[in-house]
């Protein structure tokens, strides 16, 4: 029978460590830094193609952050956060394929900022956004740009709970413009998209909830690849195209659940 077979295995230490300075006013400033890894698929591993350079089972990161959160404004919480990330090995998606892959090493650098707001006991205000640069660090001549990463992501929320059988949610998330090949030649805008839900405890074990999809019915893709396939009548090296996938229209669910 054909395929695949084979053992392997790898061993990393994962240290970690953070500092956390405070409370002065309700504000602490932390530090914290640390190495982890993750899993490649196996089967590149595992392949006899004789290839040196095939990837690693186990692929090493290194994170490391410095933040400031405060209660200092009643009501409220907030938080800054400056963040790197070193990847030996990125993860990017194979469309084409359906899974991810290992790819090459690349670093992402970036600002994360969030804000929590609660007026009175049974709504709360949050927000969110994330700014970050993804290159790769090989200075390959494809290009340094780490395909799929949003430049900016961010989100902004209102949730209803503790009023009286009442409960709800209201949420915008923006997943910004972000290059979908190695030298940015072809971007994607991203995506925005609301969504709506209300709903209604039965009693303390039963809840009746309706839950409306992209409210707006914005016609943005959420999710685009660059990749190279085939058609009838293209040559049979194939074509580079791109390819989407769009939100789905205007939806509507009802969902009642129980709980035991």
């Amino acid at each position: 029978m054909g395929g695949l077979s084979g053992r392997q295995d790898a061993t990393l230490t994962q240290p970690k460590a953070s500092l956390i300075f405070g409370p002065w006013k309700r504000t602490e400033v932390y530090l914290s830094a640390g190495r982890g890894f993750h899993s490649n698929d196996v089967r590149a591993g595992l392949s006899d193609s004789g290839d040196l350079t095939r990837p690693p089972f186990l692929a090493t990161s290194k994170g490391s952050e410095i933040g400031v959160r405060t209660n200092a404004i009643p009501k409220t919480q907030l938080a800054a956060t400056l963040f790197k990330m070193e990847f030996a090995s990125e993860l990017t998606y194979n469309a084409d394929e359906g899974r991810t892959e290992a790819g090459r090493p690349g670093r992402r650098v970036g600002l994360e900022l969030t804000g929590q707001y609660r007026p009175y006991p049974w709504i709360e205000l949050n927000a969110n956004i994330a700014i970050s640069r993804a290159r790769y660090t090989d200075h390959d001549p494809a290009g340094p740009y780490i395909e799929d990463a949003p430049e900016v992501v961010a989100s902004a929320g209102l949730l209803i709970d503790n009023l009286g059988p009442w409960f709800g949610a209201a949420e915008f998330r923006d997943l910004g413009a972000h290059a979908l090949n190695s030298d940015n030649s072809v971007r994607s805008r991203g995506y925005r998209e609301l969504n709506l839900s209300v709903g209604y405890k039965l009693t303390p074990a039963t809840r009746l909830q309706l839950e409306v999809f992209n409210v707006t019915d914005a016609k943005d893709d959420a999710a685009d690849y660059v990749y190279t396939d085939r058609l009838p009548g293209e040559p049979a090296e194939g074509v580079e195209d791109l390819h989407v996938h769009p939100l789905e229209p205007t939806s509507f669910r009802v969902v009642v659940s129980r709980i035991f």
